[in-house]
């Protein structure tokens, strides 16, 4: 059902050099104790029905590695199902990020969030009062936190020929015929909109391969909305979907049961995760300085 009313444009708005966003996690008294300032913050910023956050992951970023502590028995088990090193690594690290960024939104550690799978595998929160998603491609990860179903997906973009057979794959047939008239190096942008677009949606329905992506038209409401139009009989919602402005080189799309979403961009980086100048730190440098001391005395006394 088409939503009532003229659509209006998202809102973007970027953290100041991601500052904001990054200062608050940075107050951190460690990995697992969180500052009420920042918890406060980030809970009253996702207060308004219509907001939206996403963060920047750099997974190619080792600092990650230093926060893998905070991953669930089966998520190292999941990780190490993966056919490559690389795959293997970036998983755990999408998903360290991941718990530590709603831990930020909830009063748990980040170790001790606890994931409810749907049937197809899409994760949730135990209490489902927060909704989120994650994606990444190369060395890029998004997650989308939002008091909505929410859905996000992030491509990798490879200029190259486009396979014809995946555009039928695609492609509603109105969107094919649109996607033929344009010249050859123009179509591959058009290809990573749609697919982004598409495969938000369903991660947003969290129905995985079970929804055919040419039986989802979009039409769209403005440069940056576009409204799915889905032939599937189960579907009885209205869902938008939102261009995302990202790193160069990728697209990325939002999927969001509303229109006019205020979308706020942050990014955030594992050096600055913990504070060198927290309780839990200079209470391990007191424990060493006294065990040197010791080792000291005693080698003097010899």
């Amino acid at each position: 059902m088409r939503d009532q009313g003229a659509p209006r444009e998202p809102y973007f708005k970027k953290s100041h050099a991601c500052a904001v966003a990054v200062g608050s996690v940075q107050r951190m008294r460690s990995r697992h104790d969180k500052s009420d300032t920042g918890l406060n913050r980030y809970l009253r910023e996702i207060g308004q029905i219509r907001d939206l956050h996403l963060w920047q992951i750099d997974v190619a970023d080792t600092g990650w590695d230093r926060v893998s502590d905070v991953l669930s028995l089966d998520e190292w088990e999941t990780a190490d199902r993966f056919r490559t090193h690389k795959l293997r690594l970036y998983y755990r690290r999408c998903r360290s990020a991941l718990r530590v960024l709603l831990s930020r939104y909830s009063p748990q550690n980040a170790a001790d969030i606890q994931f409810h799978y749907g049937e197809f595998g899409k994760p949730d929160m135990a209490d489902r009062k927060l909704h989120f998603n994650l994606s990444h491609s190369e060395n890029l990860g998004l997650v989308a936190i939002s008091l909505h179903p929410v859905g996000i997906d992030l491509e990798f973009v490879n200029p190259l020929r486009i396979d014809m057979g995946l555009v039928n794959i695609l492609c509603h047939p109105v969107e094919k015929t649109s996607f033929l008239r344009l010249p050859p190096n123009e179509r591959y942008a058009l290809f990573y909109q749609l697919w982004t677009k598409k495969e938000a949606y369903r991660k947003a329905l969290g129905v995985g391969l079970q929804r055919s992506l040419c039986a989802l038209r979009l039409e769209d409401l403005s440069p940056t909305v576009s409204q799915v139009y889905d032939e599937h009989p189960a579907n009885d919602s209205s869902f938008f979907v939102y261009n995302i402005p990202s790193v160069f080189g990728y697209a990325a799309s939002v999927c969001l049961p509303h229109s006019g979403a205020r979308i706020s961009l942050f990014k955030i980086e594992p050096r600055k995760l913990m504070n060198p100048w927290s309780k839990a730190s200079l209470f391990t440098c007191l424990i060493l300085l006294s065990g040197l001391f010791a080792l000291t005395s005693g080698l003097s006394s010899q």
